[in-house]
């Protein structure tokens, strides 16, 4: 199988920690007991760095960490082997919930909206991206943005990667990055996500 000569660099400006939990039967509106979950660093950009590095890819993931949560998140990464480079940030990580109904199946999904990221700390996200794209060979930012975050954060994501001569993906919720695409020497792949089910981490 052919690899990519250069790393996978994702950005995951909202990433989560995935929580799952399973029990006998969920009934609305009961007291459940459930064991300890299942917790492992997510969102869509540390999700596909996490894929790629699977596969034997070289693949770098970037996201901010804060607070009780993004210490699991980041004692998961590290447990993992999974290459990254995490940004220190005042918002607590947000958690993502799964809850496993044995019975039926069926998974019941509660994603946190997450915090606001300070100016300086979505600047330092994009100087930690700025910062290895000698390496990179294509870029992915992926996943929503948080509350507040500047609506053409992923397009100055695009112009890093066009300033480099990279690809660069965009897998995100809500309307089209503004900016994302059409400017710059390489087109940006773009794939706005509506709000349906299916997305784990959005």
């Amino acid at each position: 199988m052919t690899r990519v000569l250069g790393t996978v660099l994702t950005l995951t400006p909202n990433p989560a920690l995935d929580e799952t939990y399973s029990v006998p039967a969920l009934v609305p509106g009961s007291t459940h007991r459930v064991p300890t979950p299942l917790a492992r660093a997510g969102g869509k950009g540390v999700n596909a760095a996490r894929v790629a590095h699977q596969l034997g890819y070289r693949a770098l993931a970037v996201a901010p960490s804060g607070g009780p949560a993004g210490k699991i998140f980041r004692a998961e990464l590290e447990s993992s082997g999974l290459p990254h480079v995490l940004v220190d940030s005042a918002a607590p990580t947000r958690r993502s919930m799964a809850f496993v109904d044995d019975a039926s199946g069926l998974t019941s999904i509660f994603n946190e909206t997450g915090f606001p990221l300070s100016p300086g700390e979505g600047e330092d996200l994009l100087g930690a991206v700025e910062a290895e794209l000698p390496h990179t060979a294509c870029l992915v930012g992926a996943g929503s943005l948080p509350p507040q975050a500047p609506p053409d954060f992923f397009a100055r994501l695009v112009r890093l990667g066009n300033a480099s001569g990279l690809p660069c993906i965009i897998d995100t919720s809500g309307p089209p990055p503004r900016g994302a695409a059409g400017r710059g020497r390489l087109p940006a792949q773009t794939q706005p996500r509506g709000t349906g089910g299916g997305n784990r981490a959005a």
